[in-house]
């Protein structure tokens, strides 16, 4: 039974490439008992059930929570490519191509984890590596700034609804470049 409040749930509907969202949520007691399937930092979240092949790789050190059965916890066991690329390959259309050469299932599409196994990553060298891992940065960065940005933004509009144009505009001026709390 979901909760309004307590340890979110990850479903795959909920895991992007960019963020993990939250709509579900279990109880404590709930988490105790399968906390052996917490998510760790460098690991890379993988759906394998319904929407196929949304990949997101765990930067941080996360949070409590508990991912559904349509996700693989995949942990990356060679050096011969990094995190960040190996995500982005697994999002990419050739990863996709050869998850519709393998899927089964007639409603809910399901791609078995031995089938996940065999999946053909391009690897390329060290240098090509890094610097997709940089831009990968770069763009993580700039989408948690946007975000800041917008929230901002929606304040602002609060701020001119509320009180007035200047006022909101005088409030912009002072947090744009401010991390937002």
């Amino acid at each position: 039974m979901y909760l309004a409040n307590g340890i979110p749930f990850v479903r795959v509907s909920n895991l992007t490439p960019f963020e993990i969202t939250q709509e579900k949520c279990i109880s404590e007691e709930l988490y105790a008992e399968i906390q052996k399937h917490q998510p760790s930092q460098g690991e890379i979240l993988l759906s394998k059930d319904g929407s196929l092949g949304i990949a997101h790789y765990l930067h941080e050190d996360s949070s409590k929570m508990i991912p559904s059965s349509g996700i693989l916890r995949l942990k990356n066991k060679t050096d011969r490519v990094n995190n960040e690329y190996l995500t982005l390959v697994l999002n990419s259309i050739a990863t996709q191509e050869q998850i519709n050469r393998d899927v089964s299932g007639s409603v809910i599409f399901h791609w078995r984890p031995d089938q996940v196994s065999k999946t053909v990553i391009p690897i390329l060298n060290q240098e090509k590596q890094s610097e997709i891992q940089q831009k990968v940065f770069e763009c993580l960065n700039l989408r948690k700034h946007t975000k800041h940005l917008l929230k901002y933004a929606t304040l602002a509009i609060e701020k001119a609804i509320e009180q007035d144009e200047q006022e909101a505009i005088n409030y912009l001026k002072s947090v744009v470049d401010k991390p937002l709390k």
